[in-house]
């Protein structure tokens, strides 16, 4: 199976299939309105051998890497491992990011305009620029309707013992807030510059559409995840939940609904979350 996905496009190959490791869950924290993802532990081997290609292509497409080691005189074994964070931090937050990545590409397939930020960094031990991810819905860019609709995630991880009083889902939402009121336009503008560059000149248009509001409004919607150690979850990041962070999410889609705006809460813990992504990390170079 893995040399099939090895043959997909990256951006295509987002089915449902990834969603199959995890249980939604809109209960057990509904009273704070915080939909669980539950992750199938039994499946880990599994879930990490089917995500290796998705991961490694995060970071450089078959086509650029085959090229370089061709170019080299290398191996794209030796040529990945230039790519791929070693840095413990950077490796936990990308982990996360390219996981909700994954799977709100196959919760929305909708929205065909994905771009795969990881590709752009500097330097692999640096975080991306702006907002985490965003996603785009525009199924014909010359002829914008306000059915039309933009995505942020904020990802916030955590795979070790918070600090006390610390909350990973408070400092997603305090992120999800920012790109609410200035990462939105930045990221835009960002995103809009990098395809120039890559000469994906339809992927531009269809960012453009987004760029005035007033003259062509669009749904927005902003979401927060945090992808924790299972064993700090109730203690720290349910427990130091603030109250009063909820109650904000609440008044801004409260009024921001006339405006097409909204904004939801996810988390998803993992056991040994830090096992989970060392490992990954580990294997990419062996495909």
């Amino acid at each position: 199976p893995l040399l099939f996905f090895k043959k997909m496009s990256f951006q295509d190959e987002f089915t449902t299939s990834s969603l199959s490791f995890f249980t939604e869950d809109t209960t057990t924290y509904g009273t704070n309105n915080i939909v669980m993802y539950v992750f199938d532990e039994t499946r880990t081997d599994e879930f990490i051998a089917s995500s290796l290609v998705f991961y490694r292509q995060a970071y450089i497409s078959d086509e650029d890497l085959t090229k370089i080691a061709v170019g080299m005189g290398t191996t794209e074994k030796d040529e990945i491992k230039d790519f791929l964070p070693t840095d413990a931090i950077i490796q936990s937050g990308e982990f996360s990011e390219i996981l909700t990545f994954m799977l709100f590409r196959a919760l929305h397939p909708e929205f065909n305009v994905a771009p795969i930020r990881w590709r752009w960094k500097e330097e692999k031990n640096r975080a991306v620029h702006f907002a985490d991810i965003m996603l785009l819905s525009c199924p014909d860019e010359t002829q914008p309707k306000d059915t039309d609709k933009v995505m942020t995630i904020e990802v916030k991880s955590r795979a070790t013992r918070p600090n006390k009083g610390e909350s990973s889902i408070n400092n997603a939402i305090k992120g999800a807030m920012k790109d609410s009121v200035s990462r939105e336009g930045k990221t835009l503008s960002f995103i809009k510059q990098r395809y120039k560059l890559d000469k994906q000149f339809e992927m531009v248009k269809k960012v453009m559409r987004f760029e005035d509001a007033v003259a062509h409004p669009y749904y927005t919607q902003h979401n927060a995840i945090a992808i924790v150690d299972s064993s700090y979850m109730n203690e720290f990041h349910i427990g130091n939940l603030d109250s009063a962070l909820i109650k904000q999410i609440q008044n801004f889609n409260k009024a921001e609904a006339k405006n097409h705006r909204s904004m939801a809460v996810f988390v998803i813990p993992m056991d040994d979350l830090k096992s989970k992504y060392e490992r990954l990390y580990q294997e990419i170079p062996n495909l």
